[in-house]
């Protein structure tokens, strides 16, 4: 699974707009990339409302690619975050060392299998 997590600030008079961009980004992330996109989460910086953490999974970075390819992204590029973000730090961008969702095991062992796994490694 491939991971991206980052923090930004936004303009105080662009704040609804950059939530509605982002709930359109959602939407077509849903439409478009079916299996692909695990994860796309806006969270409201507890201590800022005009900051924002975001918190995207997908599959993998192919799936990461494809995304990138769409509208919404083409937009984040050239309008929302030159000119609605005021900040904009990068937590991380990477493959998971584990993770629930995405497992190379879980996809070639059935359930049992995966459970003795745990079992030994416990």
């Amino acid at each position: 699974m491939f991971g991206i997590l980052f923090k930004v600030k936004v303009k105080a008079e662009k704040r609804q707009a950059f939530i509605k961009w982002f709930k359109w980004d959602i939407r077509v992330a849903r439409e478009r990339e079916k299996r692909g996109t695990l994860r796309f989460d806006l969270y409201q910086d507890p201590a800022d409302k005009n900051a924002f953490y975001v918190y995207e999974a997908y599959r993998d970075k192919k799936a990461f690619e494809k995304h990138q390819k769409n509208p919404p992204y083409h937009k984040w590029v050239k309008q929302i975050k030159p000119k609605m973000v005021t900040d904009f730090w990068m937590v991380f961008d990477r493959d998971a060392v584990c993770s629930l969702t995405g497992s190379r095991l879980g996809n070639q062992r059935s359930t049992q299998q995966r459970l003795r796994l745990d079992e030994e490694v416990i």
